[in-house]
């Protein structure tokens, strides 16, 4: 099995020329979601997945599927980082607990809004994901433009 997850862009077609066998991208997502998250594959990338018979993992992550929700994530996790720093303790500081419950308590992070219903018909047949799974998980993120 080749895993082609987080590859660079032209290691990606690289291996894609290369190889005669199915790949995966076991945790890559689609870019189309969170541009300028480099790791995420492209469109053109997942139609060329799709023609070579490949897979790829669509994470329903918050952070994966909406670039505003990954961005508020790390703002948080540096202000939550900053409330130790800010008290001078480490965070294996017995004290450090608590002072993070109570940052987690009033900062509490977003969730994506995005819409999966697109993706149902996928999940919902059984005997097309016995017979067609491997084309069809490639395509269901172009099917989304």
């Amino acid at each position: 099995m080749v895993d082609i997850s987080h590859v660079s862009d032209s290691t990606f077609y690289q291996v894609l020329g290369m190889t005669d066998v199915p790949v995966i991208a076991s945790h890559s997502s689609a870019r189309k979601f969170t541009p300028g998250f480099e790791r995420n594959m492209n469109d053109d990338m997942i139609r060329h997945l799709k023609k070579n018979n490949g897979v790829i993992m669509i994470n329903f992550g918050s952070t994966f599927l909406d670039k505003k929700v990954s961005d508020q994530r790390e703002d948080l996790r540096a202000r939550r980082s900053a409330v130790l720093v800010d008290a001078g303790i480490e965070a294996d500081d017995p004290k450090a607990k608590a002072l993070l419950e109570k940052f987690d308590k009033e900062n509490k992070p977003s969730f994506s809004d995005v819409k999966i219903k697109p993706f149902t018909r996928f999940l919902s047949n059984d005997s097309f994901l016995r017979t067609n799974s491997i084309n069809r998980l490639a395509l269901i993120c172009t099917e989304l433009n």
